[in-house]
């Protein structure tokens, strides 16, 4: 049975720099609309609006990629590097695919896009003119997307942290140049912030590749030894990464349809949900850094046939994860009301935020629970139609209805319409919980012919 000193330093090892990473994602996103926000209401709307798009883009990376990630998590426990250059390279065609038209639809069609969201003429114009420029760097994304998924999985998560850190901190520093006009330059307003992100991601590649190729890296493509790839091969890797892909689409919808019910509640209560998201979304930083080294752990002992102690490893990371949850929980409750006395909104709004704020720091246990078994787990077993499944039935079958009879027959106040949507996430906990301990979810992808464990 693995050590649990083992566990600990291994799980610590590869959570700290991933969470680092998505710190400073969440973080300076903040700061990147804050410079903006120094335009007026326009300028937010518009590049609040076309960050919509790169917001569904970079679903559909997420997507393949957690399929690539699966593959090459079991393949690194087998030692494989052949195979896994071979997932690398069908993460790096299909991340292109999707790139390329994602890039063409911003290219031609911007206003048609933004129309969808928005009626004002301005918006709409400020929002084509960001558009059109800042997706000029997908592609470059959706291929450096796709390295530091192969990396992370085989445990090298040293390099993507240092250099999206370094990235996302050249993207400030530039935006801030271009925004305003410093240093002797134009300002050049919403086209500066969407300048700046497009170099961003052009940099980015360079110095990924360019690292990968001088440390010679396992990951590096060789021809030679990447193709052909059977049709067996990528029929393998689509039925694992689609429905991905898939999930995280349907998952977009269903948080578009609660911020929908929540907006048609009340100004106020729209107000209070943005405000209590963005200290949900920071509480969550170690728990995203959590499961994607849960799923590098437990991948790993799945494909060198170690799947006992890999289901113990996964049983000490929901240990460690549920005792993150409760001290986040309860920091979140004791300093609640210090942190919306820093928001200037009216007593009302601040009144719905503080009752919001209870209901997700008792519900973050649960919602931890659920994202580390999900992603970190589950999908780390290969058992992706699983998860496909669990986040159509709660979401869409129970979630999203309940919460619209909650707000538009019962009319109750938005904190009651988070605990309703909350109480989905209890009814996700106990589906998977079941799975987890049916062992079903066990999958050895490297092994296509042997049945689940």
């Amino acid at each position: 049975m693995v050590n649990k000193r083992s566990i600990y330093g291994t799980l610590l090892s590869l959570t700290i720099p991933i969470a680092i990473q998505q710190l400073f994602v969440s973080g300076l996103g903040m700061v990147d609309m804050m410079l903006v926000g120094q335009l007026g209401d326009t300028a937010v709307a518009a590049v609040g609006l076309a960050t919509q798009v790169y917001f569904i883009l970079s679903l559909l990376y997420f997507g393949m990629s957690s399929g690539s990630a699966i593959f090459t998590a079991q393949f690194w426990g087998k030692q494989d590097k052949e195979s896994i250059q071979k997932v690398l390279t069908l993460n790096l065609i299909s991340n292109f695919t999707i790139g390329v038209l994602i890039t063409l639809i911003s290219q031609i069609a911007p206003q048609f896009i933004l129309q969808l969201f928005s009626n004002d003429p301005e918006v709409i114009r400020l929002g084509s003119q960001y558009l059109r420029i800042y997706s000029l760097g997908f592609v470059f994304l959706g291929i450096s997307y796709a390295f530091y998924t192969v990396l992370r999985s085989t445990e090298n998560v040293k390099i993507p942290m240092s250099v999206g850190v370094t990235i996302l901190s050249f993207n400030t520093v530039l935006g801030f140049i271009l925004i305003f006009g410093k240093l002797g330059l134009p300002a050049l307003g919403v086209n500066g912030a969407a300048i700046a992100n497009a170099t961003s991601r052009f940099l980015e590649l360079i110095i990924i590749t360019s690292i990968i190729k001088i440390r010679k890296s396992s990951v590096v493509i060789r021809p030679v030894l990447v193709f052909p790839i059977s049709s067996d091969f990528i029929k393998r890797y689509l039925t694992t990464a689609m429905p991905v892909t898939i999930n995280e689409l349907i998952w977009s919808l269903g948080i578009a349809a609660y911020n929908s019910i929540y907006a048609h509640i009340g100004t106020e209560s729209i107000a209070a949900i943005n405000i209590a998201s963005t200290l949900e979304n920071l509480a969550f930083v170690p728990f995203i850094g959590l499961g994607n080294a849960a799923a590098i752990m437990i991948g790993k002992k799945i494909g060198a046939n170690e799947v006992n102690d890999g289901i113990h490893s996964a049983k000490q990371i929901i240990k460690i994860s549920s005792i993150i949850a409760i001290v986040m929980g309860a920091l979140i409750f004791l300093n609640k009301n210090w942190i919306l006395d820093i928001y200037k909104i009216s007593d009302s709004a601040k009144s719905y935020a503080h009752l919001v704020l209870i209901v997700l720091s008792i519900a973050l246990l649960v919602k931890s629970t659920n994202l580390i078994i999900i992603i970190g787990i589950i999908r780390a077993g290969g058992d992706t139609k699983y998860g496909l499944f669990v986040e159509l039935a709660t979401m869409w079958l129970f979630g999203v209805p309940a919460a619209y009879i909650a707000a538009n027959v019962f009319h109750l106040p938005v904190y009651w319409v988070v605990a309703v949507i909350a109480f989905e996430e209890v009814i996700k906990l106990g589906l998977i919980i079941y799975r987890f301990h049916s062992r079903k979810w066990v999958h050895h992808l490297t092994e296509p012919f042997t049945e689940p464990a």
